[in-house]
């Protein structure tokens, strides 16, 4: 997936009515940029992990609409949104990258069943057909009832992949019951929702709450944020909303380069070996040639003879390939869809990096890129969807056309992790 270890070179203008929110003031740079941080006030808003239920209702009312219709119906056809699927969970969902030291034991499977429960909710807020309600039902049973922990390499501290893990399916799972529970029919309750909130605190939000290991790629830490604000509205939980606030904003700076950031990008607050093999500019640089990186304790720098080059717009992961920005974008943007829908307006200060990114990966998946960028080598496209939120919230502040290129040529697209349904939610016809 998306470890590296120490020695491997291998949403338009306001989106919903803003709620009564504390004020955020943002410090100018010295160092990282500091906030007096924002919080949700009063009860937490419920549905309201992702969409509420005004966006799902316009997108109910619109279904017969393009782009709506075509999502739809291509979700109604993914065999994720089959009824009669069977869920399988595993009580100890174990995730390797690769198969070493032993074969993974229900991760794939978890993702899946997640993304099947997030499928089945969305089918049945938008359709009313109770069996895709009891479907989703049946999938968050039936882990709620079976899933106790996560975990990686037993001898690893790392835990391998099973911070990643519990954050792509919680991000799904979150989603998924949040929407069940609060559109339950007339006079019905879910009567399991209490113990699906348990499994969540005790088999997925210790995994992402603080973040992840020191040196990972910026995308673990994107989606821990949104799977711990998910995982904290669903929760009732206004502490942990706001570690989830904080983790998006220690890392965000890190992850989304600006010129006005100076020569290198801004190191994350976890430290990096070196901030140019960080962000992939010397991928096929061997371990025993690469050089201490300034003020670190050991190897883990490009050698001088490698000429970094940095874009506005560019993330950390770029150079690795064009789906894990992807996951970046998509993360952030969600977690800032969440906390808007509880009256914390973060759009204002992740607006010029966002922006930016979306349009440099969106122009760069549909031309060339410059023999400086990465060497004139990108790998794969941007993932279809991920950027239908961030052009919602932003295309009516900032001009965005190959974003919105990129999207129309992409639609209705297909899920991937948890990058999933976004045009049906919400795109902007």
């Amino acid at each position: 997936m998306n470890k590296r270890s120490a020695l491997s070179t291998g949403i338009g203008g306001v989106l919903l009515v803003l709620l009564a929110v504390t004020a955020v003031v943002v410090v100018p740079r010295a160092g990282h940029a500091k906030h007096i941080a924002a919080k949700a006030t009063g009860h937490f808003k419920h549905p309201g992990v992702l969409v509420s239920r005004a966006q799902l209702d316009k997108v109910r009312k619109n279904i017969k609409k393009e782009p709506y219709k075509s999502a739809y119906a291509a979700l109604r056809k993914d065999k994720l949104a089959d009824p009669a699927r069977k869920p399988h969970p595993y009580a100890n969902v174990v995730c390797y990258p690769g198969t070493k030291p032993m074969p993974n034991a229900g991760c794939a499977n978890e993702r899946a069943d997640s993304l099947a429960a997030y499928a089945d909710a969305l089918v049945w807020y938008i359709s009313k057909n109770k069996k895709y309600l009891y479907a989703a039902g049946r999938i968050m049973d039936a882990y709620s009832r079976t899933v106790k922990k996560h975990t990686g390499d037993p001898g690893n501290d790392l835990k391998a992949d099973a911070p990643l893990e519990a954050a792509w399916a919680g991000i799904n799972f979150a989603k998924a019951a949040e929407i069940v529970r609060y559109s339950m029919p007339k006079g019905k309750k879910w009567k399991q929702a209490g113990r699906f909130g348990t499994m969540l605190r005790k088999a997925y939000l210790p995994l992402v709450v603080n973040g992840t290991q020191k040196g990972m790629n910026g995308n673990w830490d994107l989606a821990s944020a949104d799977a711990t604000i998910e995982m904290a509205v669903y929760l009732d939980d206004h502490k942990t909303f706001d570690k989830a606030i904080k983790l998006l904003r220690d890392r965000v700076p890190a992850y989304f380069y600006l010129n006005s950031d100076g020569d290198t990008p801004r190191e994350p607050v976890d430290g990096v070996w070196g901030v140019n093999r960080y962000w992939y500019q010397c991928p096929e640089v061997a371990p025993e040639d690469l050089v201490t990186a300034p003020g670190k304790g050991g190897p883990g720098e490009c050698p001088p003879s490698v000429a970094a080059h940095y874009f506005e717009g560019q993330t950390q992961e770029t150079c690795r390939d064009m789906k894990h920005p992807t996951y970046g974008i998509d993360a952030t943007i969600e977690t800032a869809t969440t906390a808007h829908i509880q009256g914390v307006n973060l759009f204002p200060e992740l607006k010029r990096r966002l922006t930016a990114s979306m349009e440099f990966h969106a122009k760069y998946s549909l031309q060339a890129p410059p023999a400086t960028l990465c060497g004139g080598k990108l790998a794969d496209k941007m993932l279809p969807g991920g950027l239908e939120i961030g052009y919602t919230a932003y295309h009516k502040q900032v001009n965005l056309p190959y974003t919105r290129k990129l999207i129309k040529k992409q639609r209705p697209g297909t899920p991937h992790e948890f990058v999933a349904w976004d045009t049906l939610v919400w795109a902007t016809p």
